[in-house]
């Protein structure tokens, strides 16, 4: 089987192309878009099927000439009705129709060509139909030519539209043809976009024009500003009525139309003449005549000839592919390198103003407020300890001459003092440690707890600025990822909570909320404190027994017994003073150490931050060396296809001296 010329040169092309796809990350989406898109392209560059664009303006012709190369007058051809869809036919058994709706609904048919006639879809009530489903109810009760008519010029069915697919079986379409109508070229009726698609998607486009009217100025318009180079040079021309020329004139009038579309496209054109309105009057035995065999004939010529054109431009079609790939990618590349470069400059003048010094100064501030807030609350404690003990000393002297008023004798004053005041003396002392210790943790763990918040919520407010400050999402393709947080900092954050936890725990047991809290109180208690009172009541009494009254005993007794209550009272007093300034201190010291571990942990933030900025920026440069190699090898490879593109038009040219497309293969 012959290869057409230029195919190895497409095939390297697009090798090319899927090597600058290594430049993305294997995970990148992007990649796989464009390597489906040259997976598509190489199974096009093996295919055995050319596709061949048709186009051109309102009453060019176009679908009569569409007819004639089917040899059946398969498309509406009147003068007052556009193609306004895109109609894709290629061969098959019978005439088969596949219209696919923008929603995703589709309609099939298949049969005879059948006359037909066209009934606009337009619903009882109604300016247009409401949905798909409307459309498709309408369309079952038409025949299908008149199914296809209606798809392809009715302006309130061909919106809904996707695509339109025909089978027909036509000899030429059997040598692996297929034919692409387009809605034209005409720009006011809005379908150039669709055009251009159509023909990007082809092998080659053929461009139809009147003999009266060739390349006229709007179809230039069309052709130079919707069509880069690439898809120009894939056009041929077919020039209609032929007929109506003259035959001395027409091989001056073939040269005049070469060069007006040499010089409005810049291309050197392929170029064919025919009528093939003679060739659809042969379809219709009754009414051809010796003038339509003629044309006939020669359009045979002009049949085989666009089939050559399309299999011939097929490489460039396929090279041109590859281009727009290798054009794509070092534009995404080029977009990603600008948008990083971007990002690091900002992010470099980000990083100059977080400085560890700003931290420290800042947590400078937050330790200087909660020590001052710790030295308040000891003052504060200090005070309301010295005001406890008083009133514990009062409460035991009123419970002392409370009991033993009623005594008459000295006997029961000491009885009384043994059985009764010591135990409750013991119990009031108790009760004064264990609500005073209580009053302490609860209070100084108070002031740490609400110093301790002030500094995490500035430490945290400060480092979230430099998780914002970190590597823009996504990184560039194939950097390697450097986190200005990575795992260690990331688990550094979670030790923090877990520390945070800990120590609130350890808090709780230092400062008196849990079992050291009731070590520490137990230690205050006076096992001896009756016996002690008592010793003292025995020696009152051996000295007061004989006392002018037990007026006097009493209130010697009490006086006496007071002496060691207030020395316990002033002792638990003392031992809670302490646990006072244990407590601040300790509560300071946890303040400061905490401090230092939040300064330590924003230091090494803004260490790593640099280090990533750094790697960042050797990766940005190591890209754009990348990116830059990419770009000069692509220069060289459009150079490349200009070249090839240059020797395909000689080495393939399909022109002679017969107008009608004619070649010597």
């Amino acid at each position: 089987m012959r290869m057409a010329p230029g195919v190895t040169a497409a095939g390297e092309r697009l090798d090319f192309a899927e090597g600058l796809l290594g430049l993305y990350d294997e995970d990148d989406p992007r990649r796989a878009l464009w390597n489906g898109r040259l997976e598509r392209a190489r199974q096009r560059l093996a295919e055995r099927r050319y596709y061949l664009a048709v186009l051109g303006e309102f009453s060019s012709g176009k679908s009569t000439f569409i007819n004639a190369l089917l040899e059946a007058e398969l498309l509406a051809s009147a003068v007052k009705e556009t193609t306004a869809a895109v109609v894709r036919i290629a061969y098959g058994r019978r005439f088969t129709l596949r219209i696919d709706f923008r929603d995703g609904e589709r309609w099939e048919g298949e049969g005879p060509v059948g006359e037909g006639r066209l009934r606009p879809v337009r619903p009882s009530g109604g300016d247009g139909p409401r949905d798909t489903g409307e459309v498709k109810r309408a369309l079952d009760a038409m025949e299908l030519r008149e199914v296809l008519r209606t798809a392809m010029t009715d302006t309130l069915v061909t919106p809904l539209i996707e695509t339109v697919h025909v089978t027909f079986p036509s000899p030429l379409l059997a040598s692996g043809l297929v034919i692409i109508d387009t809605p034209g070229s005409d720009s006011n009726h809005g379908y150039a976009g669709l055009t251009r698609a159509a023909i990007a998607e082809a092998d080659a486009a053929v461009i139809v024009s009147q003999q009266s009217h060739i390349l006229p100025a709007s179809q230039v318009e069309f052709l130079t500003e919707e069509l880069d180079e690439g898809l120009r040079a894939r056009c041929a021309f077919v020039v209609t009525r032929a007929d109506e020329v003259e035959p001395e004139e027409l091989a001056e009038l073939d040269a005049a139309a070469r060069d007006r579309i040499a010089d409005q496209l810049g291309i050197e054109p392929d170029l064919a003449w025919s009528a093939p309105l003679h060739v659809v009057r042969t379809l219709r035995p009754e009414q051809a005549h010796t003038a339509d065999r003629l044309w006939t004939d020669r359009f045979e010529r002009t049949r085989r000839w666009l089939r050559r054109v399309a299999e011939l431009r097929r490489p460039a079609a396929v090279t041109d592919t590859a281009l727009k790939v290798v054009a794509g990618v070092l534009d995404e590349l080029e977009n990603d390198l600008g948008e990083y470069r971007t990002g690091l400059e900002r992010r470099r003048g980000e990083l100059a103003q977080a400085t560890p010094t700003d931290m420290n100064e800042l947590l400078f501030q937050q330790i200087r407020t909660g020590l001052d807030s710790l030295a308040i609350e000891r003052t504060d404690l200090r005070t309301d300890l010295a005001g406890d003990a008083e009133r514990t000393i009062a409460e035991i002297r009123e419970l002392m001459h409370e009991a033993v008023a009623g005594c008459s004798n000295g006997s029961q004053v000491k009885q009384v003092l043994d059985d009764v005041v010591s135990p409750e003396v013991n119990t009031r002392l108790q009760r004064f440690l264990g609500e005073g210790g209580a009053r302490v943790d609860e209070r100084v763990t108070g002031r740490l707890d609400t110093a301790l918040g002030d500094l995490k919520a500035s430490f945290d407010l400060a480092f979230d600025v430099l998780r914002r400050i970190g590597p823009s999402e996504p990184l560039l393709p194939g950097a390697r990822r450097t986190d200005p947080l990575p795992s260690t900092q990331h688990r550094d954050l979670g030790t923090a909570e877990d520390f945070l936890a800990a120590d609130r725990r350890r808090d709780m047991a230092s400062f008196g909320g849990g079992a050291g809290a009731g070590a520490l109180i137990g230690s205050f208690l006076f096992p001896g404190v009756g016996t002690v009172v008592g010793g003292i009541i025995g020696g009152v009494l051996g000295g007061a027994l004989f006392a002018r009254d037990m007026r006097t005993v009493r209130a010697e007794a009490v006086q006496r017994a007071m002496v060691p209550a207030e020395t316990a009272v002033t002792s638990v007093a003392d031992r809670l003073l302490d646990l006072v300034d244990d407590l601040t201190d300790q509560a300071g010291e946890e303040l400061r150490s905490r401090a230092d571990w939040y300064r330590d942990t924003y230091a090494d933030a803004v260490d790593e931050l640099h280090r990533a900025h750094r790697a960042e920026q050797h990766s940005l440069r190591d890209r754009a060396r990348s990116l830059a190699e990419g770009q000069a090898a692509a220069s060289e490879h459009a150079a490349g296809v200009r070249e090839d593109r240059t020797r395909l038009r000689h080495t393939t040219v399909l022109t002679t001296t017969d107008p009608f497309g004619g070649f010597d293969d």
